[in-house]
This record gives C-alpha cells, structure tokens and sequence, in this order.
C-alpha cells in the first residue's frame, strides 16, 4: 500500500512547525542562554557598568519571543491533527490551550525571576562617595552583603552594621534603565577610574533560607523532603501564586501575552479545521474559509442529477440526486416520448440514499439513487421528480435521455447509424478544458467516459468542493436543452438532455495507488455502474464494471491498482468475455494508470504487473483499442501483441494503446513527434486532447483533437 497523499499533507503540516519549533528553541539556546547573566552575576564589562542595561531587556524580550513562537509551532502541529480529522477539533483546542497558555505563563514566572534578581541591586565602592544602605522595591528592611578584597576585605567577614564606610544597593527599575541611580553620579562612564567593584545580587543571597524576603517566587520554597504528590500540590498552590505575583508585577506584558497564547490557542485550530489540498490547480482551503464562499448546493433545490452507465444500457440507467435536505423518498414520473401515451407516466419511487456527513462537516448532503430499468432500447424518455424531505418536497426541472441502441447494425426499424462517445481524464478545468467541452459538446455524444483523476481531490473529504465544481463543469457542457411536449401537446416546454458518464478510478480519487474502499471518500458514492449497486454497501461496490454498447461492442472500465490489482481483476474479465453476452463483441477498455506509458518505464510495478496479467486476456480477446490515462500526455503506440510489436505481414492485429490523459492539465500544446521514441510508441507530445470515437457495423474510428479543434491523430478498426 502507498502512502495516501493525505496523510503525506498531514505529515507536511506536522512535522514542519514541529521542525521550526526546535528550531526556535535551538536558537534561544545558542544564542540568548547565557547562563552567568541569568544566574546574577553578569561577567561583561559594559553590562556590569548599566551600558548594556536596555540590552538585557531586549535579550528578555526577544527570549520571550522565541518560546512563544516555538510553543505556536507546537499549536500547529497538534491543529494538524484535527485538520485531518485524526482527533475533533474541540479536543485540539483543549491540548492547545493547555500547551501554549501554561508554557506563556511558566516562561513569563521564570523570565521575569531572571529580571528581577538581576535588577535588584548594583553594588558599588567608590573612593569618593559616602556609602548607605537601601533597600530595594518589595524589601522592608536594608539587606547587607559580605565584601572583602585586597582593598575592601573581599572575602572577610564585615559584620552588616560596621558599614560605616558603607555600602550602596541601588534598585533598578524596569520602566528606568538609563543608568540614573540613588546615590550615583550619571556623569560615570565605562571609563571612570573611581570604580572599583561592582555586583549584583546573587541567587545566595536572593534565596537565602535567612532571610525570609529574599523569595521572590514560591517555587524556590519546597521542601525536598515532601512526598511526590504532595510536592505536586504544592507547586499547583505555589505555580498560582508565582502566576498571581507575576502579573503583579508586569500586568500588562503579562495579561497581554496570556491573552494572545488563549487567542492563537482558541484561533489556530479552529482556522485550520477541515483543511483541503486540491491539485491541478493547487487550491487550499479550510472551513474557516470556505464559509465565505457561495457552496454549489443551496437549500431546498436539486444541487445536481446525472445519470450513470449501467451494464445494460439499452434497457436501464441509473440517476443520481444530491439534495442538501434529507430525503426520505424520491418520486420519478418516467414518460417514453417515442410511444402514443406518452401523457401517461411511469410512476417510480425510490427510498434508496447516502448521507454524506461522515466526509462532508461543512454543510448537509445527500445521494439519492434511483435505478431505472425495464426500459425499451434506443427510447427517448422524459423525466422529472420529487425529492421528499422534512422540510418539505423539492421540485425538480425536466430532463430527458435516450437507451442505447441493442442492434448490431444500422438496418433495423429506429436503429442510429452510429454511435459516439468522449473519452478524456486527468481533468484540469482552465481555457483548455474547456475549449474542448466545447467540441464535446458539438460532438453530440451519447456517452461521457473519464478515466480517472476526475477532481483531483486527493482522497481529502473537506475538498468536495472541487468534485461539486467537476460534476458542474461536466453537466453544463455535455447536457443539451432541448423542447419537449407539454401537457398540451405543444413544443414550448425547456428540457434538459442529460449524457449518461462511465468513469474509471484514478489514484486522485484513492488519494493514491493500492488502497482501500474506506479510504475513498466520493467516487464509490457518487457513481453508480450496476443496478442493485443502491442496496449494497460502499465497500461492496466494484471498481470495475462492463457495459454494452451499440454495434456489437463493449467497453470495460477496470482499476489500475487503485483498490484492485489488476490480477485480481483477471479471472472476473476472462469470465465475462467468454460468456454468451460478450464473447462476440468487439472489446473496448478504459482504466486510468497506462500499461504502456507515454514517459514512463515499463518496468514500474503497476505496468509490470498488467503484462503479466491483463495483457495476455487482451491479446487473447483481440481488443482493438485500449483507452489509457495518468500521464497528462497524448500519445498513440503502435499495435503490441504480447508485449512485441505485431508483425503486419500477419492475422494478429494487436491492441493499439491510446491517452494518455490531458484534459486541460498540460501546461503546453505541441505537435505529436513521431521520431526519436519508445520502440512501442508511434506519436507523443505535450499537448491537452480529446477521443473522439465513433462506432458503426463496420468500423470503429478514434480521432484526437487539441484545443484548437485541431486533428492531431486518426485510427480505425475494421471489424
């Protein structure tokens, strides 16, 4: 199994804030933990004079920056599990205000207990002044300090009230760091001779058993000796009062840094709930803000009907609903407009649906499913219906379609001529795209194929945007509005044709190759290929399907390797093209992940693996021509018959691969070269292109068209 490309986003947006939160820290330690300045005694020359002194609050300030930030990119790494839905954002939220607003606030408690002891006292001796003794702010009573020294008895004890030639503690202030001090001429530089000796209060004296008011935080006060739950408690109790003293003591940084940790705490997971990251084109987007965005399905209105391919087409379809409210039936009124009563509608009901809420968290959707079938070939029928719900019933617009045609040729009685269809994938809608919808659409054809890559959704849920914008794009072009009877019988009434879609499963839908039913949030839900499909569960809905078409020919979808290997597929395929059904049918297949890759190896697991497996099913059936996709490239090989070149001198035709999947998502559009390829490829370039396919009781005919309504290739099959 490949790793999804989800949980590849996933580890992109955990690992990297993670990464630059160590980074953060890494820095703060190199950097800024310079220990002697934090444990009191500053071994700098210039800060021990005051130059530096606004230096030390910058290095605080920036230290306190560094953490915070680190602690954030810890926030956003825990947001990203909620942003994939690996734990409900509500739980994030808690770990994230836990996190960030404890770590503001220890960090603020042990930053500014630096601060202060190193702002509490300088001690200066100088020849020329009178020495006192004060007391710093948050003292009541004058501290003294044992000195000694070649000069001043450094080193000796001097008792603290035989200081007749005195000391001066001077008390710093936070708000006043310009050198000015009781008792000190700010005329002193770096420079003046007089000064002899400078200190500052150290962590003994500051947290001197003896001296009671020599705390400035609890957290220095616990006994040792108490047991470990009862030192727990103890430090609750006393990390309340440090936090209590600490805003206290610098309430505005403080209540402003524990409010900004509670905002980021509250704000990043909730702005990165729901994250969505769509490919080809790049789009990301969360909840927060795909809120103000106009959503594709409004309230009490038929957001989008389509019909599905069946493996009987000429008698049944399948028509999918999606409906915001919740439906607890749907009523069909079916006309046949080729009969004389075609006043007289069939009547059918469907209670058959899917709640999208365990992909979609961001608005309510439904799936309603109703299989058509007992249909008459080659009809045009007219439907429209009434989803039931709660809050009341949703009308829909006429639409209509045709059954496909069961005749093997043109010469029966309301039998086509031909019979076409569209093939593309790897859908990218831009001017490219859409340019050849338009040509699509000119083509008139009975029947829509994509072979995978459809949204490029990446098998996120939160991205359902993007299939809600393909399935749009695919309805406005290859629909036709066209005039039908009226209740009076006159052509006045607007009804929209709809053309049935056979799809092929990419690696975009699964969100990689070899994965699993459960990690496919669409594409199993919204498309339909068997009847009886409505009833079955998700995970018993099949990959791969085969379908009749007109003229004696099949087409089969299969899966590359996105849920089923293809030697899983093998024996169902052989099953079915030797069975009466199709044994005498000319073969077509669809699947998305080439067997013969445009720009690729041969080599590579998934194209191994089918030579190995599918191919020889190929040559055995003699299946003219393979549709292929994934490569975002148009290319034709040349005609391969067990993984060689067929020889033209003889009976064996061979399988011509076509694709290879570039509706709109080529950057270029080049000619074909037919020079300096593959020894098994005859054409290939860069370039956005459709399939067009005709099928009549004489031949089938492929084309490829550019953009530009350009030819840029043309094959045929005689049958």
């Amino acid at each position: 199994m490949e790793i999804p490309y989800k949980v590849s986003y996933f580890l992109i947006f955990s690992i990297v804030p993670f990464m630059g939160a160590i980074l953060l820290l890494f820095i703060r330690f190199l950097f800024f933990e310079d220990k002697d300045y934090i444990r009191g005694y500053n071994t700098n020359k210039k800060a021990r004079l005051g130059i530096d002194s606004n230096g030390g609050t910058l290095s605080f300030k920036i230290q306190l920056v560094l953490l915070i930030l680190s602690m954030v990119g810890l926030v956003f790494t825990l947001s990203a599990f909620s942003s994939w839905n690996y734990l409900p954002v509500g739980f994030t939220i808690i770990l994230s205000i836990m996190l960030l607003v404890f770590f503001t606030i220890y960090q603020l408690i042990t930053q500014f207990e630096v601060e202060r002891k190193k702002r509490i006292f300088k001690v200066r001796n100088n020849k020329n002044k009178n020495y006192f003794v004060t007391s710093p702010n948050g003292f009541s009573s004058p501290i003294g300090i044992e000195m000694g020294g070649p000069n001043s008895g450094v080193g000796t004890n001097v008792d603290n009230n035989r200081s007749k030639k005195e000391i001066l503690l001077e008390s710093l202030n936070i708000e006043n760091n310009n050198g000015n001090s009781n008792g000190i001429d700010n005329n002193e530089n770096e420079e003046d001779k007089n000064i002899d000796l400078e200190y500052t209060a150290s962590d003994q004296i500051l947290n001197s058993p003896k001296n009671e008011n020599g705390y400035f935080f609890y957290k220095n006060q616990i006994d040792p000796k108490l047991s470990i739950k009862d030192k727990f408690k103890t430090r609750v109790i006393y990390f309340i009062k440090d936090t209590t003293s600490t805003i206290q003591y610098t309430p505005k940084l403080s209540l402003s840094l524990i409010g900004l940790a509670l905002f980021l705490a509250i704000f990043i997971p909730l702005a990165f709930e729901g994250v969505c990251i769509c490919s080809h084109p790049m789009a990301v987007s969360t909840r927060f803000s795909r809120r103000f965005q106009e959503s594709y399905c409004k309230d009490m209105d038929v957001c989008f009907a389509y019909l599905t391919l069946t493996e009987d087409p000429s008698s049944s379809m399948i028509l999918q609903i999606h409906t915001r409210n919740k439906p607890s039936k749907t009523r069909v009124a079916l006309y046949n407009m080729d009969s004389g009563s075609s006043k007289i509608p069939i009547e059918w009901e469907s209670s058959y649906f899917i709640s999208m809420s365990d992909v979609i968290k961001d608005e309510p959707r439904y799936i309603s499913y109703v299989e058509f079938n007992y249909l008459f070939e080659y009809t045009n029928y007219k439907f429209n219906f009434t989803v039931e719900t709660k809050d009341g019933p949703i009308e829909s617009e006429n639409y209509s379609f045709r059954t496909f045609s069961n005749h093997s040729n043109s010469s029966g009685t309301g039998s086509p001529k031909d019979f076409r269809f569209v093939v593309g994938g790897d859908v990218s809608i831009n001017g490219d795209a859409k340019d050849l919808a338009k040509q699509g659409h000119k083509f008139k054809p009975d029947l829509l194929i994509v072979g995978g890559d459809i949204a490029y959704e990446d098998g996120i849920g939160s991205c359902y945007r993007r299939w809600d914008e393909k399935i749009k794009f695919f309805t406005k072009y290859f629909s036709y509005k066209e005039e039908g009877d009226s209740s009076d019988g006159e052509k006045n009434e607007k009804v929209t044709r709809l053309t049935p879609l056979l799809m092929s499963i990419g690696n975009h839908e699964g969100g990689a190759f070899f994965q699993t039913h459960k990690q496919i949030p669409f594409y199993f839900k919204y498309f339909l290929f068997n009847i009886g499909d409505s009833k079955k569960a998700i995970t018993d809905r099949l990959s791969y399907h085969i379908h009749k078409l007109p003229f004696n020919t099949s087409m089969t979808s299969l899966d590359s390797c996105v849920v089923t290997p293809w030697d899983q597929q093998t024996q169902w395929l052989d099953s079915q093209w030797s069975s009466d059904k199709y044994a005498n049918t000319n073969k077509l297949v669809v699947y998305h992940h080439p067997i013969y890759e445009s720009w690729g190896h041969l080599g590579a697991t998934i194209p191994k693996l089918a030579q190995q497996t599918i191919v020889p099913i190929f040559d055995r059936y003699q299946v003219p021509f393979a549709y292929e996709n994934h490569e975002h490239l148009f290319k034709r090989t040349k005609p391969l018959y067990n993984n060689q070149l067929v020889n033209s001198t003889g009976n064996i035709t061979g399988t011509t691969y076509v694709g290879d999947g570039s509706w709109g998502i080529s950057y270029i559009n080049e000619k074909p070269a037919t020079e300096y390829l593959p020894w098994y490829l005859h054409k290939r370039s860069f370039c956005n292109h459709l399939w067009f396919t005709t099928i009549n009781e004489k031949k089938i005919k492929l084309e490829a068209y550019d953009p530009d309504g350009n030819l840029l290739d043309s094959i045929e099959y005689i049958k």
